[in-house]
């Protein structure tokens, strides 16, 4: 964990390559979130504090979903708070609907003026999760957190509304603020009622099926109108015979006991069309991109499903008028295909020039720079380090097998903390250091083997045609 939060700081911090590689490392809904949260520092221009306190309506203008949902009921005006240190946390305002529930607060000093940083912490022992009336955690982790000038937006997204119709919104947050965190102590519970928004919501099943050449299968399962928002609800999964063809390439490879899971070896992209042909949403791999899209969020199953890759895809919109005809088009898949790709390497010869080589199948190539001994972080075991430069035709943070002439194996490890992908128009750069271990001295001959590569699959041509809201 303390790899993970010194990559944390970065993001925190400004830093564009330590973003790119926790949204591509972890599928957790912490870091994802965390991540989005971060892209929007800075760059969202909100109206005045003055005219967000008189009218709520009118700051999120913006956004039509919340825009009517607020007009037509479905906005509760909070207006409650907790003190501490100096500091107030003051809920405004929740919209609750089907679709998502969204939390609007400011943050406070002791004049009641909104501060700069309007950052709430919910990790390292600080939590805002929903909850029903008896205390059952209904959703851990907010789904999006949007900062503005003066408030902040919080969005949570339910896989499904409790049986009663009440929900309460539980905020134990002890630090505020990114850049200057403050210790707090901050204890708010909310209660929701969502009785009206349960009634409002429409849900019709679509049931499309189709089953991609790559051995994932999509099912289109149904659409929902809510009052904010209208979501979509896909299942993925991989085909039985493509997991067992997996299973075995990875076991050729890494060896029985190696650990295999599909849970996050592909994404996809969508565009959203209206009865013009004009895109209005869209996503990229597994992230949302532009237009009307709020969210895109996968959820993964908890047991076996996660070792044979079944994914379930949340991913709403904005609505639009009730005259639109909308259809959803499969653009393309990103899949983790195995590699059958080594490098020799011989050690000595290393020490005066590299030793680059291209993979035919993806045209990436790959430059073994150095090798030289280190320290672990944090052991102080003495080991190896292999330095590797690389272009590559899309972005990947690579893994290795790493064996000597007689086929023993060495433990390879990536230094995160300094690996970087660089996107630039001759492709992306990759600067990768690996750490090795059980090797005292290295052998006369090395062969480093790349495990995987992706490869983006396009000209799918799936459309599935959105039935309307009656």
């Amino acid at each position: 964990m303390h790899e993970d939060q010194e990559w944390v700081n970065q993001v925190l911090n400004g830093n564009k390559q330590a973003y790119a590689h926790l949204i591509h490392k972890y599928k957790d809904r912490i870091y994802a979130l965390l991540l989005r949260m971060v892209r929007h520092l800075g760059m969202y221009v909100s109206p005045t504090f003055a005219s967000y306190v008189s009218s709520f309506v009118s700051r999120v203008s913006g956004d039509l979903g919340l825009k009517f949902a607020a007009e037509n009921g479905f906005n509760t005006a909070v207006n409650q708070s907790v003190s501490d240190q100096g500091y107030t946390l003051r809920v405004k305002d929740i919209v609750a609907d089907s679709a998502r529930l969204v939390i609007t607060y400011t943050l406070e000093d002791a004049s009641g003026n909104p501060l700069d940083d309007q950052y709430l912490h919910y990790f390292d022992g600080s939590k805002i999760y929903l909850a029903d009336k008896v205390g059952n955690v209904l959703s851990e982790l907010p789904e999006d957190h949007e900062l503005g000038q003066g408030y902040g937006d919080i969005t949570f997204v339910l896989d499904e509304w409790p049986k009663d119709e009440d929900i309460v919104v539980h905020f134990d947050v002890h630090e505020i603020g990114v850049r200057d965190p403050k210790p707090v102590n901050f204890a708010l519970q909310i209660p929701v009622n969502i009785a009206e928004s349960k009634q409002a919501a429409t849900t019709i099943p679509v049931q499309n099926v189709f089953t991609s050449p790559q051995g994932i299968r999509f099912s289109f399962d149904q659409v929902m109108y809510a009052p904010s928002a209208t979501r979509f609800e896909i299942t993925t999964s991989v085909t039985d015979e493509s997991y067992e063809r997996e299973r075995q390439l990875v076991h050729e490879m890494e060896g029985d006991d190696a650990d295999f899971t599909m849970d996050d070896s592909y994404r996809f992209s969508y565009r959203i069309v209206n009865q013009a042909g004009e895109v209005i949403a869209a996503s990229e791999r597994g992230e949302v991109n532009s237009g009307r899209t709020l969210y895109f969020s996968p959820t993964y199953p908890k047991g076996e499903n996660v070792k044979t890759g079944t994914i379930q895809w949340k991913t709403a919109i904005i609505p639009g008028e009730p005259s639109e005809t909308l259809t959803f088009i499969l653009d393309e898949i990103e899949k983790e295909e195995r590699a059958d790709f080594a490098i020799s390497i011989r050690p000595d010869t290393l020490l005066q020039s590299p030793i680059s080589k291209t993979n035919e199948e993806t045209g990436d190539t790959y430059t073994i720079k150095g090798l030289k001994k280190g320290i672990y972080p944090g052991t102080n075991e003495e080991i190896w380090v292999m330095t590797i430069e690389g272009n590559l035709k899309i972005w990947d943070m690579p893994s290795w097998i790493l064996s000597d002439g007689t086929g023993k194996r060495y433990e390879v490890t990536p230094d995160y903390t300094t690996m970087t992908v660089r996107h630039t128009k001759e492709g992306e750069i990759l600067k990768q250091d690996l750490f090795i271990k059980g090797m005292a001295s290295p052998p006369e001959e090395l062969s480093l083997k790349l495990k995987t590569y992706k490869k983006r699959y396009t000209n799918i041509e799936w459309k599935v045609p959105i039935p309307s809201q009656k």
